[in-house]
């Protein structure tokens, strides 16, 4: 028994081509999401760093030995290479610091330290840097708001 053309077994280049498109498909979508998780956890890294600086500004502010509200520059080092600084970014940290009244409304904002009453005050830190990755072009801003009694 003879078999025709149409009876053997195989692929057609079409198949393949569209199989390998699929394939290809699959593989891009796959490392684009890599990549913007990459850049996410990098951003939330420069960010974690950028907090943590504001919480030091305001428990020096809480243990009353801050003595400069001027802005001030901070590193953001994104310890990938602990080693070189030269990759490291430099962010600007704001601080200002306002009286708290007695019925919990804000007074004038304070501009000398150490704080000679020992009163409530609203303490906001912003610290502002270029973020880095692929939207490096993009500022990236952090701002802590606290209630700060001074010991």
């Amino acid at each position: 028994m003879r078999l025709s053309l149409s009876s053997r077994v195989g692929y057609s280049l079409v198949e393949i081509i569209f199989a390998m498109a699929i394939v290809a498909f699959v593989v891009v979508g796959t490392l684009s999401s890599l990549l913007f998780v990459r850049e996410t956890l990098e951003l939330d890294k420069q960010r974690l760093i950028a907090l943590n600086h504001a919480r030091r500004q305001v428990e020096l502010i809480r243990r009353n030995v801050f003595t400069d509200i001027s802005s001030q520059s901070v590193v953001i080092d994104n310890f990938n290479t602990p080693d070189n600084p030269e990759d490291d970014l430099v962010g600007q940290m704001t601080t200002r610091v306002w009286t708290v009244n007695q019925d919990g409304s804000l007074g004038s904002e304070v501009t000398s330290f150490p704080l000679e009453n020992r009163h409530r005050v609203l303490v906001e830190v912003a610290v502002s840097w270029s973020r880095l990755g692929r939207q490096s072009t993009r500022n990236a801003i952090e701002v802590l708001r606290t209630y700060v009694a001074p010991r």
